[in-house]
């Protein structure tokens, strides 16, 4: 079957689609005991106003056509609009669909990221994260321990803790979902050294920690955020080397406005108390 322009799929389905897209399918076997294959490519597509330039889909199903045991899915994807980059992404995913080995590798620009984990499709949703690190020239992330996430009405994270090369580390843990989401987000012992080295303008030496947390819809958010920068001196410049001991910062927002407060010491004596 082959689609010359999206569009026209796009009106009967109800979704925004635009490019030309062909797919083949080949089943064999019987209704109870057979596979069945699936082939699929896009070009110069956009789903939901996001332009990709190819898309390329393999699955395979087996078993019973109406409640498969296992599948093999191949998807590779190019030129996808990411803001000021084009990304790319390829995906592999097989075994029993109640535990899929999956491993993913995305690129944008300078950003790479990969990631390994055993999914369980039929089961919650949900996913082991086994192995991830995200890598730019001038920072690294990489998975401390092995993560569950959870996807029903909404995304679930347990115990996603991140190691940051040359210090400090990031753990997220709670629920995003598009009316009653519960996130917690704790980055600690940061050297802001490389926040600097990604943005010249954060040109300090320090430690950063920070604790914050997100309530209630995701169109409306409240929550909490605190922050404090220690050891703080000038890294560049005519007032490089210049002490400035610590920060801390504190804003939150309920049914209100938000509410900031902020404190700094400056050298031995000085103090600074903003509200």
């Amino acid at each position: 079957m082959t689609a010359r322009d999206l569009a026209d799929l796009g009106r009967a389905t109800g979704t925004e689609l635009q490019g030309r897209g062909e797919l083949v399918l080949d089943l064999a076997g019987t209704a109870d005991a057979g596979t069945a294959q699936a082939t699929l490519r896009l070009d110069d597509a956009a789903l939901g106003g996001n332009d990709v330039r190819r898309i390329d889909l393999r699955a395979t199903l087996a078993g019973s056509l109406g409640a498969p045991r296992s599948a093999r899915i191949e998807l590779a994807a190019a030129g996808i609009a990411a803001g000021d980059h084009l990304a790319a992404l390829d995906l592999v995913a097989e075994g029993p669909l109640d535990a899929m080995r999956t491993r993913a590798a995305l690129s944008a620009g300078p950003w790479r990221a990969a990631a390994r984990a055993t999914v369980a499709p039929r089961a919650g949703p949900r996913a082991r994260l086994e192995a991830a690190e995200v890598s730019h020239p001038d920072l690294a992330l990489r998975l401390r321990q092995p993560a569950t996430l959870a996807w029903r009405d909404g995304l679930t994270l347990d115990g996603l803790r991140l190691d940051i090369a040359g210090g400090g580390g990031l753990a997220i843990a709670g629920r995003l979902d598009a009316t009653s989401s519960d996130l917690r987000l704790a980055l600690s012992r940061l050297p802001i050294g490389a926040l600097a080295r990604l943005d010249p303008r954060l040109a300090a030496e320090g430690i950063l920690d920070a604790d914050a947390r997100l309530t209630g819809p995701l169109a409306d958010p409240g929550g909490r955020i605190a922050l404090a920068a220690t050891g703080l001196r000038a890294a560049d410049g005519a007032a490089r080397g210049l002490a400035l001991a610590a920060l801390r910062a504190r804003a939150a927002r309920g049914r209100g406005p938000v509410t900031v407060e902020a404190e700094a010491s400056l050298g031995a004596t000085g103090r600074l108390a903003v509200a």
